[in-house]
């Protein structure tokens, strides 16, 4: 088939879906994954796609966690540490470890997963994604509050704890697969840690510097893909994951451009460049190519374990970030709220789940039972919320 034709075809399934499941409230994140399920039952996608048309999708998918995580970084902000810090700091331990270990022991000892396959299923469910919150709280006019800086605050610590941890875990996985020694990850690690540092200090600086005086604005823009893709293949080299090198050149601009002789305006529309070219093109793809590898059958032969861990993520994020609130703020309805606004999940646990899968570190199986638990997680959370909200 016709690689322009897949392209319509995916888009615009994905369009439509979102547009029409808008007005109950479900994010477009699930409906980009529900439109890559509807084409993975095995009677449309026998019909519609050969290996070179999900050759091209995955390179879309490819492309699009690259720039995923390249925007992920530049929305990373060190200066919210000082914000709510006490609160921030237990809210983050907490919705983290409480789902990670549920998760985990669930995982190992109830259902016989392998150790380290049941410690992947834990990090997916303690990642969690606040800013899918924040267009309720828009709604409700409740976004320039106390609760919702808490929870902006909150999100910027998760991002930072999820930042090191998916660099520990993709470090891991890609050192699997290309069966490095822990010896040779260490030396690639300090060299990685180098190569961040040669990049912050002297080389991107520079490279924008010379960008800055050019008169055309989509250099800076085309300077920004270059330095993201120059780092993560690099990082892809190192065995350390093009994603974290992408996410590291996020976190790197940001940092730069927001030093002194730096015009505002270009960190604005490289982040908005960057949204507009990933949100609207590639990332659909990440999460249609999620969808299309999720089994459905395998999720009903194994909904027993996709509803446990769904109903142990939602408890061990909910009740982690409410007793965290809880312990500095001493309200339990506020943290209540908190809670649902931290539950939703987003891209971060996708993206350690296909890399999992991708390796072998996880089964079709279980991967297809961490998406279960992404998408019911994300469509409960609003109208949980939503209630809350309500009775403020």
């Amino acid at each position: 088939m016709n690689p322009l034709l897949i392209i319509l075809i995916c888009l615009s399934s994905m369009y439509i879906l979102t547009e029409l499941l808008r007005r109950t409230g479900i994010p477009r994140v699930v409906s980009q994954i529900l439109a890559g399920m509807i084409f993975s039952l095995p009677f449309i996608r026998e019909q519609l796609f050969t290996q070179q048309s999900l050759w091209l999708i995955s390179i879309f998918a490819e492309i699009g966690v690259v720039l995923l995580l390249f925007f992920v970084g530049l929305q990373i902000d060190f200066k919210q540490f000082g914000k709510n810090l006490p609160t921030s700091l237990w809210i983050s331990v907490l919705n983290t470890l409480l789902p990670l270990t549920l998760g985990f022991l669930a995982s190992h000892y109830l259902f016989g997963l392998p150790k380290y396959g049941s410690l992947i299923v834990g990090i997916c469910m303690s990642v969690s994604a606040s800013a899918l919150s924040l267009d309720l709280l828009a709604e409700f006019n409740k976004l320039r509050t106390k609760l919702a800086a808490l929870i902006v605050s909150a999100g910027t610590f998760d991002d930072i704890v999820e930042m090191f941890l998916l660099a520990g875990v993709f470090t891991v996985l890609e050192s699997a697969v290309k069966h490095i020694t822990i010896v040779e990850l260490t030396i690639n690690v300090f060299l990685f840690a180098a190569l961040v540092f040669t990049f912050r200090y002297w080389l991107i600086p520079k490279i924008i510097k010379q960008i800055e005086h050019q008169p055309e604005h989509a250099q800076l823009f085309t300077g920004a893909i270059i330095i993201t893709l120059l780092m993560a293949v690099l990082a892809d080299h190192l065995g350390i994951s093009a994603m974290i090198g992408a996410l590291f050149s996020g976190v790197i601009i940001r940092q730069i451009m927001k030093e002194p002789g730096h015009k505002p305006w270009e960190r604005q529309e490289i982040t908005h460049s960057i949204h507009t070219i990933a949100f609207g093109l590639f990332v659909p793809f990440f999460f249609f190519a999620i969808g299309i590898q999720t089994d459905l059958l395998s999720i009903w032969n194994n909904l027993l374990f996709s509803t446990v861990i769904t109903i142990l993520a939602i408890i061990g994020t909910v009740f982690g970030s409410s007793i965290g609130y809880y312990i500095t703020n001493r309200n339990w309805k506020e943290g209540s709220i908190v809670g649902w606004a931290m539950n939703a999940k987003g891209d971060t646990e996708l993206i350690v789940a296909q890399l999992a899968l991708s390796v072998g570190a996880i089964t079709h199986d279980v991967f297809s039972s961490l998406i279960f638990m992404a998408v019911i997680s994300t469509l409960i959370s609003p109208f949980v919320l939503k209630h809350y909200l309500k009775l403020l």
